[in-house]
């Protein structure tokens, strides 16, 4: 009997512990939280009833100044901040025959204290009373039959955002400068290569030194880096030498005449690497020893302060002990030991920050800091529903393993 009862409690206390699994599946009761550029407001997409909604927060009050949703086939997908005062909105929309809702190339503008916006990009941007435009040329109409990728927010010019496009009827990747407010298409360059696509391909702008690069990795693992000439109107192409697969073009350098790159440039593991275009070679700049660094971090005048590396979880090498934003990051890291951080300044006093926390147990958190009080203010929890007590941590161990060669066999 004693046996039965300690049986009993044993499956009473596991199922107090068990937690529904669907909890785990249900939409985030908030995602994508986001600092705009000045640091005054807060956006953030809340799941209302299954209808996701783009809130705006006035960071004074922490009240909500404007909620942006759709109807019918249409809703939030993902956003992105144009400057202080306008947002760009992704939307997904379901298209006739598909089951679920999915993004199809359009780009709606709207200010952050309006009912109303417009599409500035996709078919729709070229309709007016449910018709397209009569002056819209065959030319104009396939621009819009595309997936745009933000290549720059254009720090100094708030009106455009420089996009680029693989178009579904032509072979090789579009640039644009394009108008967040009317929605003005200027073409900048055009990739001919029939191999580049968004998956091959990455373009960077870079706004103090005005220029466009792109590295591209094709499927015969052909590494290439160029500049366009805007004068010349064309490409620059440049055969780094010892490149990897694994090469990511981060930024100018601040010398402006070298690129700063993710790659191995002789090292073990992936290193903060120069890339000097005159000699075409690839240099050291950060590492981390037995580690990949995943990132460089920069300020907004360039300057770099931290790199981050994977060490059971997400790890910080301080390049720069004095760099205030460094010092900061330093007391978070102690404050929120063991969790996955990631702070965004505000790009234009870096006074104020958004701090994202989350662990294998902990869904995502947000948090304001604000440097001129030095306090934290909570702001969302993705998932509120998920209590964390029923969730058991992973735990790392390390092992000596010896290497077992397999015996070769005849075929």
């Amino acid at each position: 009997m004693a046996h039965a009862l300690e049986n009993n409690n044993i499956e009473n206390k596991l199922a107090l512990k068990n937690l529904d699994i669907n909890t785990l599946f249900e939409e985030d009761d908030y995602r994508d939280v986001s600092l705009s550029p000045d640091g005054k407001h807060l956006a953030l997409i809340q799941d209302q009833k299954g209808t996701p909604v783009l809130m705006i927060v006035a960071v004074d009050t922490m009240k909500a100044i404007n909620q942006i949703s759709f109807a019918n086939k249409d809703s939030v997908g993902q956003y992105r901040w144009a400057n202080n005062e306008r947002l760009l909105v992704f939307l997904a929309s379901k298209k006739r025959n598909q089951e679920r809702k999915g993004y199809y190339g359009e780009i709606y503008s709207i200010n952050i204290d309006e009912d109303e916006g417009n599409f500035i990009f996709g078919v729709r941007s070229l309709v007016c009373r449910g018709k397209i435009r009569k002056w819209t040329k065959d030319h104009d109409y396939e621009k819009h039959l595309a997936h745009p990728e933000i290549i720059s927010m254009l720090k100094d010019d708030p009106e455009h955002i420089i996009i680029s496009t693989s178009q579904y009827n032509d072979k090789g990747i579009w640039v644009f400068k394009l108008n967040i407010y009317e929605g003005q298409i200027e073409t900048l360059a055009k990739i001919d290569d029939s191999k580049a696509n968004h998956q091959t391909t990455q373009l960077d702008y870079f706004d103090e030194s005005q220029e466009l690069w792109f590295s591209s990795n094709t499927e015969d693992d052909d590494i290439t880096i160029a500049r366009y000439d805007f004068d010349d109107e064309s490409w620059l192409y440049y055969k780094p030498k010892n490149a990897s697969t694994s090469l990511s073009i981060i930024s100018s350098y601040k010398d402006q005449k070298q690129l700063v790159v993710s790659d191995y440039c002789g090292n073990d593991t992936i290193s903060i690497c120069l890339f000097n275009p005159k000699t075409e070679q690839l240099s050291t700049l950060y590492t981390v020893d037995g580690y990949d660094t995943n990132w460089l971090y920069l300020d907004n005048k360039d300057r770099p302060f931290v790199v981050s590396y994977f060490d059971e979880y997400p790890q910080y090498k301080i390049l720069d002990k004095k760099h205030p934003m460094a010092e900061k990051l330093s007391d978070f890291l102690e404050q929120f030991a063991s969790y996955h951080i990631n702070v965004s300044w505000d790009q234009t006093f870096e006074t104020k920050a958004l701090i994202s926390l989350s662990s294998d147990i902990q869904p995502t958190l947000w948090y304001l800091f604000d440097g001129e009080t030095n306090k934290l203010s909570h702001v969302a929890h993705s998932k509120k529903g998920i209590d964390t007590k029923k969730l058991h941590p992973q735990y790392s161990f390390k092992f000596n393993a010896r290497e077992i060669t397999p015996p070769f066999k005849d075929i």
